[in-house]
């Protein structure tokens, strides 16, 4: 169930990057209703669907293929993308919000592309990576007839799944990773239930 999965590591991955600060909560709320709102723009003036909660990314085309929406630029014209998560091996849909260009992203592309790079809060660039569209080599190669997007996104669903292998192994990230978020967890948990118990002992 990716998106019950996706909580269990985007837990683990706040944990460690110490998300606690109220200005970032007030950010990461904004980003939100923005993504939020695209998300909605795209269902109505192409005919996206929302992905169902056992499916990848965002949003789905009506042949059924899922796709993760990104936003770029806005206020400060920033064509940073925030919280890629490869291992869903899906096409990204990148919309800059300065410009109305749209660009989607083949999933076996941005995998590629974050090979030797830092993950963005956690040690995996493929559970979670940030990176500028620019830095994409070829990346205008990949802005898009807005009229076109449900048969582009096709398209680079149609491109990925030529990697099988790769994609099982996106699978295998995904899977060790919940493991390892689940151990930690219960380790965690109970440190602090033997901690607990030795102070009411004392």
């Amino acid at each position: 169930m990716f998106h019950k999965e996706s909580r269990l590591i985007q837990m683990f991955t706040d944990i460690s990057c110490g998300k606690s600060d109220s200005s970032e909560k007030e950010t990461s709320l904004s980003i939100k209703r923005d993504g939020e709102q695209i998300e909605k723009d795209l269902i109505v003036k192409y005919g996206f669907s929302k992905s169902a909660h056992k499916e990848p990314g965002d949003l789905k085309t009506p042949n059924g293929n899922c796709c993760e929406v990104k936003k770029i630029g806005g206020e400060n014209t920033s064509f940073s993308i925030n919280q890629v998560r490869a291992w869903e091996y899906v096409p990204i849909v990148v919309v800059n919000m300065s410009s109305g260009d749209i660009y989607v992203i083949p999933g076996n592309i941005i995998v590629r592309h974050l090979i030797d790079r830092n993950g963005q809060h956690c040690p995996s660039q493929f559970i979670s990576a940030s990176f500028s569209l620019k830095s994409l080599e070829g990346y205008q190669n990949y802005k898009i007839d807005p009229d076109n997007i449900l048969s582009e996104c096709d398209k680079a669903s149609l491109e990925d799944q030529k990697f099988i292998n790769l994609k099982i192994w996106m699978d295998k990230i995904r899977q060790d990773n919940i493991k390892l978020a689940y151990i930690q967890n219960e380790f965690i948990k109970n440190y602090f239930l033997t901690f607990d118990q030795a102070l009411i002992c004392m």
